[in-house]
C-alpha cells in the first residue's frame, strides 16, 4: 500500500516537473512556476456552444421558411391552373404552419412576417396581413415591396368596408395613400410607374382630384421622351380625373396633350368629344367624333353611335337619327344604336317606327330597362295599355326603378 502512494507521489512529482517552467530564485537555487491556468477556455467553449445553437436554430428557420416559400408557390401555381379551394386553402395552411415557425424561431427576420401578411391577404384575414406586414416593415422600412404588399392590403380593407362607414374608409384610404407616396419618396423612378397610377386613383377615389392630377404630372415628369404612349396615356387618365370632377375645358386641353403625342388615335378624339358633350359645346363634340373616324379606332360604329347621342342630347332629333341607322349598319349585333334610334323616333312622336327599333334592339340584349321603359311608353301614346302593362311586368321582374315611373304613365 506504501509503494502504491510512493508511486503516485513520484508520478504527480514528473508531471508536475515536466509541466511546470523552471527559473531561478533569489539565491540562485531553481525553481519551478506551476503551469499556466487558460482561464478564457470556459468561456470560450460556452460561446462556441452558443454559436452552435444558433447555427442550428438558423438553419431550422431557413428550413422553415424555405417550406412556406414552396406551399405559398404552390398556392400561386394552383391560382393559376384553376386548382380546387380546397387544395388552395391547404397550401395556405401550409405556408402559415411554416411561417409561423420561421418567426418564432427567428423573430428579428422580416421575411416569415412578409409570408405571413401574404397568406393572410389571400386568406381574405385583412387585419392579419395588416399586422404581418407592419411588423416586416418595422424590421426592413426601406423596402418598396413591403409597402407595397401592406397597401395593397390597405385597399382590400377599404373595399370591405361598408360606404356609411366613410371614416372607417377614409382612414384606410389614408393609410394606404402614406404608403404609396413613400414608396415615391425612396423611388420616384418610372419604375414606380404602377405605383403612381395607384396613388392618383386613390386620390381620385377621394374625390382629391387636384392631388390626382399632380400625380399624374409626376409620373409625366420622370417618363423618358421617347415615350410617347407613355405620355399620352397619363394626359388621358388626367383629362378624365378633370371629367369626373366637372371641369370639362380642363378635360378637353389634358385630350389634346393625349393627341399631340399619339396623333393617331381615334380613341383619344372620341373622349375628347365626350368632353366637349360634358360642357355642352355639342358642335365641338360632333367634330371630334367624326375626327375620330379618320384615325385608328377600337370601334367603327362608335363616332357615329355618339354623333346620334349628341344630336339626341341636343335635342335634334331629326339629325340623330342619320348618325345612328349607320351604327347600327355598321355594328348589326349591337342594341345600343337601336335604342337611341327608338328614342329619337319616340321623341318626335313617331311611334310605331320607335317601337320597331326599340324591338330590334331587346332582341339583341333583353336586359335593358330603358329600351322596355320606353317600349311602354310608346304603347301608352297609341293607347294599347295592355302591351304596357307587359312592360311594366317587365321591368319589375327586373327590379328596375323605372317599373314605378312606367306604371305611373299607364295610369
Amino acid at each position: 500500500m506504501k509503494t502504491m502512494r510512493w508511486a503516485a507521489c513520484t508520478l504527480l512529482l514528473i508531471f508536475f516537473y515536466a509541466t511546470a517552467v523552471a527559473y531561478q530564485g533569489p539565491g540562485g537555487e531553481v525553481m519551478f512556476r506551476p503551469p499556466p491556468v487558460d482561464e478564457g477556455a470556459a468561456d470560450r467553449a460556452r460561446e462556441a456552444a452558443i454559436r452552435r445553437r444558433q447555427a442550428a436554430i438558423a438553419d431550422q428557420a431557413e428550413l422553415a421558411l424555405k417550406n412556406g416559400n414552396a406551399a405559398l408557390e404552390r398556392f400561386r401555381g394552383q391560382q393559376g391552373m384553376g386548382g380546387s379551394d380546397s387544395a388552395r386553402q391547404e397550401a395556405l395552411g401550409e405556408a402559415e404552419t411554416s411561417y409561423q415557425r420561421a418567426a418564432k424561431l427567428r423573430p428579428r427576420d422580416w421575411r416569415p412576417f412578409s409570408g405571413l401578411g401574404d397568406v393572410y391577404y389571400w386568406q381574405s384575414r385583412y387585419d392579419d396581413s395588416e399586422t404581418a406586414f407592419n411588423r416586416a416593415i418595422a424590421l426592413r422600412p426601406n423596402d418598396t415591396n413591403l409597402k407595397k404588399y401592406l397597401a395593397r392590403t390597405y385597399n382590400a380593407q377599404y373595399g370591405k368596408i361598408p360606404e356609411s362607414a366613410t371614416a372607417e374608409r377614409r382612414r384606410k384610404r389614408d393609410h394606404e395613400i402614406r404608403l404609396l407616396e413613400q414608396i415615391l419618396l425612396i423611388d420616384p423612378s418610372v419604375k414606380e410607374e404602377d405605383t403612381y397610377f395607384d396613388l392618383w386613383e386613390s386620390y381620385a377615389s377621394l374625390k382629391e382630384y387636384d392631388k390626382a392630377v399632380s400625380t399624374l404630372k409626376r409620373l409625366i415628369a420622370v417618363l423618358p421622351p421617347s415615350d410617347r404612349g407613355g405620355k399620352a396615356r397619363q394626359y388621358s387618365f388626367m383629362a378624365n380625373v378633370y371629367e369626373d370632377a366637372g371641369r370639362f375645358q380642363e378635360a378637353v386641353d389634358a385630350f389634346k396633350q393625349a393627341i399631340r403625342f399619339q396623333p393617331d388615335d381615334g380613341d383619344h378624339y372620341m373622349s375628347m368629344g365626350r368632353a366637349y358633350v360634358g360642357a355642352k359645346r355639342y358642335s365641338e363634340a360632333i367634330a371630334a367624333f367624326e375626327e375620330a373616324k379618320k384615325h385608328n379606332l377600337t370601334s367603327r360604329a362608335l363616332p357615329d353611335l355618339r354623333i346620334g347621342e349628341t344630336y339626341l342630347e341636343a335635342k335634334d332629333y331629326t339629325k340623330a337619327i342619320g348618325p345612328l341607322q349607320s351604327a347600327a349598319r355598321l355594328e348589326p349585333n349591337n342594341w345600343e344604336p337601336l335604342a337611341s334610334m327608338g328614342l329619337a323616333y319616340y321623341e318626335q312622336k313617331q311611334y310605331q317606327q320607335s317601337i320597331d327599333a326599340l324591338q330590334q334592339s331587346v332582341a339583341r340584349s333583353s336586359t335593358i330597362p330603358g329600351t322596355h321603359y320606353y317600349l311602354g311608353l310608346n304603347y301608352v301614346a297609341l293607347g294599347n295599355k295592355a302591351q304596357a302593362m307587359q312592360e311594366y311586368e317587365q321591368l319589375k321582374t327586373m327590379k328596375s326603378d323605372f317599373a314605378e315611373k312606367s306604371v305611373t304613365e299607364i295610369n
